[in-house]
């Protein structure tokens, strides 16, 4: 519990916790308040003792309540020695304090490190009387606590209305404050439970639990029933309580720390729990915070004795910090709602009146009572007689989870008990309340005469796609087909469980094939390969060329589509882009927590498991919502790599050698990388060969990762399987999608699996980052160009690993290599080139007689790959090389780590080079190696290999939409590829690859920690953040170039390159939902079917009941207009959001070139609160005649005293040609 509960976030700040114990050594290490804030502003405690000097901002309040029980010898003060109330304050909320233990080796803290305390003394050496505790809560209260915690109580089993801490506890409840109190110490007697009115949590007492013990309820831990309300289950739940390291009154000797036992150790730690829950949902009530711990609560414990423990032992079961803090849904009661069942237990009005005061005064005879077995608390408990074998309970919960949620019970009814719930599924649309109503009864009454404690589990509902292909051998006869079917898609229920089975028998009605066929082609039997639920309304299916012609006949058909392939389009660039401030601890990372509890999910090609990248030290579980899991063996997954999954029953069919099972852990270099990018934990020492030493780590570091295996090597992704893997990832709980593969002839939206995948992410408030493709720079080569998709560039860093040359002249020229030898010669040695067709793989030419001793130049893009190159050359005697870049690729190098002392430099600088070895009979020359360079001024550059836009399905969109890290990127492989030198076996596995498939995971990754820090924002908003953030310049404070040194234009850069630091706070934010994206495919002119195939599970729609949208409308951040028609002048319609300063006036300052004429309307947006909209209009002419051809581009920046909101403008004088002659495919 104490991993994940220290890694919760903010750890309880600005929480008070109320202790009322017997007294505090108020100067303990423990109590030390460094890094602590202030109390809040409502806080009027204060420290009533001699030493005042001895509170700080963890210690806020000490009072004392025990002067008539003082010992003759002398006064009681608080900050006295008070072993038992030093011992429960530390563990509620202590201070980390290291070298706690008498060996120096623990460190130990609080459950709730940065809570505050208020101690309340109430006993003393003759024990606690309900006189000092009743003043200390009324005080308690007053001051301003929100927890209160008590390690006392009494086991005498008196009634509520005899016991006034039972009353005082009510009136804290009414006051908004959780209670939680000890169980006691009298098991393992049954009834010997204390504190247990419904309104208090009541804590037991267990053994501390590891991955690798069991946990046991303690022998000395009270039992229930509850002697005074036996319908309401007690206790409610057990903490550790056994053998507890905290606190005590420091001496000479002692260390300050000691081990004590009892439900005095368990309740605090439930104190410091429901600190962390209450700092996460301030405006959750007590039995809210009650109900997330009880019904998350781990139930695999046992007794005293070994055998599985029984509720009246454990409760609801042992803690579970993480999953209390996302619940999912919970039992709530108001403090009114217990009066009705006060009422129902047969307590006057009298008595009745005395536990609920100061609340006005009730009379049971006017109101309907309330039977404990319905009071809505998070546990059912009922007696079944054989008078009353039939019992029905009703109960309430509310939607703290996700907006739009399905739950479906599942009940674990004792043997001989039947039990139905009616209903059987809740569906949720908002945050509100359903209802459950269960009736039990019991076909063999009298077996049960004693009391009954049932305990009812609610779960999310899982996926229902179902994979139901074996492995057979394919005869040949069938093809794979994705069949779209119509909309509306309801299918009669009472024939049909689910989608899957309605999507069988569609398959069937044409597939009905004669036994002996069956026997000739088992694999017939297999036909249905997936059935798609969230992303696309079809399944995907084997069929022959003859079922294909029947099922075409079919109402239900839409259309089939054939089997398609898809392709695969860090130590130092978290620093770059600003994420660490000036270490680990500041920065973005602060602000966002590193993206802790965000989920990534990583659609590639496989994942190493075992890599230190995914190393899961100090990362606290998963959500609760997450329902994914490991195809493989469980134990390789982690807090950090939580899901696994291997899609291939598409795949299996089209490429006969992948075998059956395909496992995500298949050592998938592209994917291992990919993920470690996005959410790799810290690794030091991360290197290549030596270069680019440091600590690496992905961009959101203590975000989950879910790896969906759908790409095999060298073969590629099947459409059917990725549609699978997005159709399973948004079921399972993924909060951001990553996706480095593409194809750039993907066509129409609505039969793209990232477009149809995509939306229905968005639609489910999932952000989806995508490649661009690495088809540049040719023009329309952009791939996954759907406007709800994050495209995704590539550029270099600022980092570069050279290589110099210097030449005879003098003249110094830098290239790069990762082979970095570190006693090269630094002598002049003969240049020479390769005589024949200068690409250095003419073997004939390559002799020692030629190159012995000297450096070669060579021009890549021969035969020869430049590893082959500087292998051949070393075996033929030479010094080194020299290797000339083709000119399309500019001035970008993605250095390779030779098989001898070599330089990689860019075109321009070969052929300075050249121009020297021709200017000298004996030209000379030697390599320098610099080694890692930080700070390059000439960076971003947009690599050559990065597709370029417009796009071809919407080109009224700016498409790429923005720039990462896409160039030489160091992050985690299986193993090194393609080095010639052998590198470090005990090194940790890192390579540098380059590619759109390695900036897309920067941008996951960026946006999880905007997630993080806004986890109400849309998509759309966390999009535009980005869009409207990114730089424009370099380094320099230049334009960003492209590969060939000019400025690069809009649809190579997108809007920029990403800057995470100000994506955090942009201001303002174009926001966009999921229905807003139909008008605007209506205006594409999509047919309705190809809509409702896209925008499917949404209910069907008709675009002539709705005005469409042109794209120029759609309120993207970015503006693309089009002046190539009279009367040349275009209206573009915008409305941002404010997500900065509630109260902030942005003025517009538009920047474009003099041939363009652009007014914004208005010109100044005056915002008086947080989430307020403002449209605007902006208004595109030309200056004079317009010219017939070419592009003009600009910006739109709304300037405010904290915000500059950018928005790029791209006009285009003649519609782009559209050309689909290009194919994504993988740069390495």
């Amino acid at each position: 519990m104490h991993d994940a509960v220290r890694s919760t976030n903010n750890m309880g700040e600005g929480v008070v916790i109320g202790v009322l114990d017997d007294g505090i050594d108020a100067g303990h290490p423990s109590f030390g308040d460094e890094g602590m804030t202030p109390p809040p502003a409502r806080w009027r405690g204060r420290c009533k003792h001699a030493g005042v000097a001895a509170c700080n901002n963890k210690l806020v309040g000490a009072r004392e309540f025990t002067r008539h029980l003082r010992h003759p010898a002398g006064p009681a003060r608080t900050r006295g020695a008070g072993t038992h109330g030093t011992h429960a304050s530390s563990i509620a909320a202590g201070a980390l304090v290291r070298r706690a233990d008498a060996d120096g080796g623990a460190a130990v803290s609080g459950v709730a490190p940065r809570a505050h305390l208020a101690f309340y003394q109430v006993c003393a050496a003759r024990g606690c009387s309900r006189g000092p505790v009743m003043h200390a809560v009324e005080t308690a209260l007053a001051d301003g606590v929100d927890i209160l915690s008590m390690s006392l109580g009494d086991d005498d089993g008196v009634g509520f209305h005899e016991d006034p801490v039972v009353a005082a506890t009510f009136s804290a409840v009414m006051k908004g404050v959780f209670v939680c109190a000890a169980a006691g110490n009298k098991g393992p007697t049954a009834g010997s439970v204390a504190n247990d009115a419904p309104w208090i949590l009541t804590v037991g007492a267990s053994s501390q639990s590891s991955p690798q013990s069991i946990t046991n309820v303690a022998a000395f831990s009270s039992r229930g029933p509850s002697r005074n309300n036996g319908g309401v289950l007690k206790p409610d739940i057990v903490g550790p309580g056994v053998d507890i390291l905290a606190a005590v009154p420091r001496s000479r000797r002692g260390s300050g720390f000691a081990s004590l036992s009892g439900t005095s150790m368990s309740a605090p730690h439930l104190s410091g729990v429901a600190a962390l829950i209450k700092s996460a949902h301030p405006t959750w009530s007590p039995a809210a915070i009650k109900s997330a711990m009880i019904t998350t609560a781990d139930t695999s414990v046992t007794d005293e004795n070994g055998s599985p423990a029984s509720y009246f032992a454990m409760g609801a079961g042992l803690v579970n910090a993480a999953k209390a803090i996302d619940p999912g849904l919970v039992y709530d009661i108001s403090p009114e709602e217990y009066i009705p069942y006060l009422c129902g237990l047969g307590y006057t009005d009298d008595q009745v009146n005395r536990i609920i005061y100061p609340a006005p005064v009730v009379h049971c005879a006017e109101m309907e009572s309330t039977e404990a077995k319905d009071l809505n608390t998070p546990s059912v408990m009922v007696a079944l007689t054989a008078d009353r074998p039939a019992v029905t309970v009703r109960r309430t919960v509310t939607n703290v989870g996700a907006a739009r949620s399905v739950y479906r019970v599942d009940v674990s009814a004792p043997e001989g008990v039947s039990i139905t719930v009616t209903p059987t599924e809740l569906q949720f649309d908002e945050f509100r309340l359903g209802s459950v109503c269960s009736s039990m009864d019991a076909p063999n009454p009298m077996r049960l005469a004693a009391p009954l404690s049932l305990h009812v589990t609610v779960f999310l509902l899982a996926s229902l796609l179902v994979s139901t292909a074996v492995a057979h051998h394919d005869l040949g006869l069938h093809k794979n087909y994705l069949i779209i079917v119509h909309t509306p898609y309801e299918y009669d229920r009472n024939l049909f469980k689910d989608v899957s089975s309605w999507h069988a028998s569609l398959l069937a009605s044409v597939c009905d094939m004669a036994e002996e066929e069956l026997d000739k082609d088992p694999s017939a039997m297999t036909r249905l390969i997936y059935s798609y639920r969230h992303v696309i309304n079809g399944f995907a299916a084997r069929l022959t060329d003859e079922e294909l012609r029947d099922m075409a006949t079919k109402d239900w058909f839409v259309k089939a589509m054939p089997e398609k392939t898809y392709k695969l389009m860090t130590t130092h660039t978290p620093q770059m882009l600003g994420l660490t401030g000036q270490d680990f601890h500041a920065g973005l990372w602060k602000r966002s927590n590193m993206g802790e509890g965000i989920i990534i999910g990583v659609l590639d090609d496989g994942i190493r498991p075992g890599h230190p990248s995914f190393d899961a030290t100090g990362m606290k579980p998963p959500p609760a919502k997450w329902k994914g899991r490991c195809d493989f063996n469980s134990s390789v997954c982690n807090n950090k790599l939580i899901g696994a999954r291997s899609f291939y029953e598409s795949a299996k069919w089209k490429w006969k050698g992948i075998d059956d099972p395909v496992l995500p852990i298949s050592e998938g270099s592209h994917g291992t990388h990919t993920s470690s990018t996005a959410a790799g934990a810290f690794v030091p020492g991360a290197n290549v060969m030596g270069n680019g030493l440091g600590t690496a780590s992905g961009m959101a570091p203590r975000a989950h990762i879910a790896l969906y295996q759908v790409c095999f090597e060298d073969k590629g992704c099947d459409r059917d399987d990725i549609l699978a893997a997005l159709d399973d990832a948004v079921e399972e709980g993924v909060d951001v999608l990553s996706l480095s593969l593409g194809d750039d002839e993907a066509g129409d939206f609505a039969y793209d699996p990232i477009a149809l995948g995509g939306y229905t992410a968005i639609m489910k408030g999932v952000f989806v980052s995508a490649a661009a493709g690495n088809m540049g720079p040719d023009p329309a080569t952009v791939a996954n160009e759907a406007p709800w998709l994050l495209t995704v560039a590539a550029a270099t860093t600022d980092r570069r690993f050279v290589a110099s040359v210097k030449l005879g002249n003098g003249v110094e020229l830098d290239g790069e290599s990762l082979f970095q030898p570190k006693n090269f010669p630094s002598v002049q040695r003969p240049l020479v080139r390769d005589l024949s067709d200068g690409t250095c793989s003419d073997e004939k030419v390559l002799t020692p007689q030629h190159v012995g001793g000297k450096i070669v130049v060579c021009d890549a893009g021969g035969n020869f790959t430049t590893l082959e190159m500087g292998a051949a050359l070393r075996e033929a005697g030479a010094a080194g090389m020299i290797v000339i870049n083709i000119e399309e690729l500019g001035s970008v190098i993605q250095p390779k780590a030779h098989a001898l002392p070599a330089s990689q430099v860019p075109y321009r600088t070969g052929q300075k080079i050249r121009a020297y070895m021709n200017s000298t009979k004996n030209p000379t020359g030697e390599l320098i190696f610099k080694g890692t360079v930080l700070g390059i001024r000439d960076s971003p550059v947009v690599a050559a290999f990065s597709s370029r836009g417009p796009s071809k399905q919407n080109q009224g969109i700016l498409k790429p939409d923005i720039t990462g890290p896409g160039v030489n990127i160091i992050a985690g492989v299986p193993k090194p590829a393609g080095l010639m030198m052998p590198p470090n076996p005990l090194a940790a596995k890192f390579d540098i690859l380059s590619g759109t498939s390695m900036a897309t995971p920067h941008l996951s990754g960026i946006a999880a920690v905007i997630k993080k820090a806004h986890p109400t924002w849309t998509p759309a908003a966390i999009k535009s953040a980005l869009i409207t953030t990114a730089d424009t310049m370099d380094h320099l404070r230049k334009p960003i170039a492209a590969h060939d040194g000019y400025p690069a234009n809009l649809l190579t850069v997108g809007a920029g390159f990403v800057n995470p630091m100000k994506a955090l706070r942009p201001g303002l934010v174009y926001n966009l939902t999921a229905a807003d994206y139909i008008p605007y495919l209506c205006g594409l002119r999509y047919s309705d079917h190809e809509i409702n195939s896209i925008i499917h599970p949404l209910p069907p729609v008709s675009c002539a009941k709705m005005p469409a949208v042109a794209q120029k409308d759609l309120n993207y951040p970015s503006i693309t207009a089009f002046l190539d028609q009279e009367p040349y002048v275009v209206n573009v319609s915008r409305v941002v959001t404010n997500v900065g300063r509630a109260k902030s006036v942005y003025i517009a300052k538009v920047e474009v070139p003099g041939e363009l004429s652009v007014t914004v309307m208005p010109d100044t947006l005056r915002f008086k609160k947080m989430n307020q909209a403002k449209r605007f209009t902006v208004t595109i002419r030309p200056v004079g005649a317009p010219r017939k051809k070419g592009i003009a581009e600009g910006q739109l920046k709304w300037v405010s005293p904290n915000n500059v909101v950018h928005t790029p403008i791209l006009v285009a004088f003649k519609k782009f040609v559209q050309d689909n002659s290009s194919s994504a495919h993988l740069t390495h």
